[in-house]
């Protein structure tokens, strides 16, 4: 029997993104960085489960492409991306101060790259595209289940060998709101930070919002044979309906709440607000009839309201009115200035290496921060230029640029996803330091870049 080697890793794709948000990973230098206080996420040489599925899946393609002598044609794409292989290589071997580390670091950035691009040829219909959308929806829900039992037990799960994290108000570096005088943890699901969390939780609302706003109900898998022998009764049919990826999205909103993270909070209040401006838009020009528009949205808005009264203690103390209680601010302010005068002031064009930020900021420490408040600069941008310099951050924009971008209606809340990614990049650092980051993001892209060339 021959194997069909495109639908075979296009499951193996399907995978992937299913098991993204799980954090399990070998470290292998695990005994000389498990010391380090400051950020060491881009200094651990980790190998994460995903990775083992993109080196099948790269071989897969690779090995199909060779040998059906069909090498996707995009000359001013190749081009920029062989100039930033090249780049990266040169910048990791005479630019930075530890080679290993920017090697390393270079690969996971070229991973992520790969990845995107090999999405972009083979997800080219409806099905596989549709299934990649509902399984980072189903990965939400089970990610926002499983932060929403650790902020009500304030402790992990014991979910250890999926990459939770040891979590507990007592551990330092934990990541925690003060509320009434108590330290209560932030929600981490299985991840690394509870604002990486965040974004993925915002990726499986916009993936949840595709299938309701389309009206698309149907979920894109066949039921193996057992369940449709049980002929389900029309009463619990709801779980495969309308009302599935409705209850899905509001425990993904709960889970976005529990993240306490105040970027991915704002971003969420920016799409609701384009979506109500639209809707009502609707709602006056297309003659919607107001009790059925009434009915949709009034179950939703008590749910909404009934979880902003639960969570009424905990919202005050992230919003900082008047007087912020955490350092973040300032920190993060701290981070730029380093960013800024003791980084592109001298290294402006070439950057200090990738992955090298914060060996540098250990190394100078102007501000004299403790160990554990040293982490690169909070802004993408910011980060990326002082890394691989005006340069790298040129050739990455292109490369980017050069992409197929045909824009329409239907690609709306893609491009809504891709502009409030990049909108967070003014606040944090993951989408470049953290290999579920860096995937996150351009899985995101890939999306973009796929649903124009999606057939209704």
């Amino acid at each position: 029997m021959q194997i069909n080697t495109n639908k075979t890793t296009e499951k193996l794709i399907l995978i992937l993104v299913f098991i993204l948000p799980f954090n399990f990973h070998y470290i292998f230098n695990f005994s000389t960085t498990k010391d380090f206080l400051f950020f060491k996420e881009n200094l651990q040489y980790s190998l994460y489960f995903f990775d083992i599925l993109f080196l099948i899946i790269f071989s897969s393609w690779f090995l199909r492409k060779i040998k059906t002598k069909k090498i996707p044609k995009n000359s001013k794409s190749n081009w920029f991306l062989f100039l930033l292989i090249i780049y990266l290589a040169w910048n990791s071997l005479f630019i930075s101060t530890n080679s290993n580390i920017s090697l390393y670091n270079s690969l996971r950035l070229l991973e992520v790259i790969g990845f995107s691009l090999i999405f972009i040829d083979l997800i080219k219909t409806k099905k596989p595209f549709n299934q990649t959308l509902y399984l980072i929806f189903l990965s939400g829900v089970i990610q926002s289940i499983i932060t929403l039992l650790q902020f009500i037990f304030q402790k992990s799960l014991g979910l250890k060998y999926l990459g939770e994290n040891a979590l507990s108000p007592q551990i330092l570096g934990v990541a925690k709101l003060e509320a009434g005088g108590e330290k209560f943890i932030r929600g981490y699901g299985t991840l690394p930070h509870p604002n990486l969390l965040g974004a993925f939780l915002f990726l499986s609302l916009v993936t949840g919002l595709y299938f309701i706003l389309n009206k698309n109900f149907k979920i894109p898998f066949k039921l193996p044979r057992k369940f449709k022998k049980l002929q389900l009764k029309p009463k619990f049919k709801f779980l495969t309906g309308q009302i599935h990826f409705k209850i899905g999205l509001i425990l993904i909103l709960t889970g976005i709440i529990v993240t306490f993270s105040r970027s991915i909070w704002l971003i969420t209040a920016f799409l609701s607000i384009y979506l109500i401006i639209k809707y009502f838009k609707y709602l006056f020009y297309q003659k919607y009839r107001f009790k059925s528009v009434f009915k949709s949205i009034f179950p939703v808005l008590i749910i909404l309201i009934i979880l902003l009264i639960g969570f009424h203690k905990f919202i005050p103390a992230r919003l900082c009115p008047g007087n912020c209680q955490d350092q973040s601010f300032s920190l993060r302010a701290q981070y730029a200035d380093f960013s800024r005068k003791e980084i592109l002031r001298h290294n402006c064009w070439l950057g200090v290496g990738i992955g090298q930020f914060p060996i540098i900021f250990k190394d100078l420490n102007p501000q004299n921060l403790p160990a554990y408040n040293i982490q690169p600069v909070h802004n993408l941008y910011l980060l990326i230029w002082s890394e691989i310099g005006l340069v790298g951050l040129i050739l990455l924009t292109l490369f980017i640029k050069s992409q197929s971008f045909k824009f329409s209606a239907k690609q709306t809340l893609f491009i809504l996803l891709v502009s409030s990614f990049l909108l967070l990049g003014f606040f944090d650092h993951y989408f470049w330091t953290l290999p579920q980051g860096q995937f996150i993001f351009w899985l995101a892209l890939a999306l973009l870049l796929t649903s124009g060339k999606i057939t209704k």
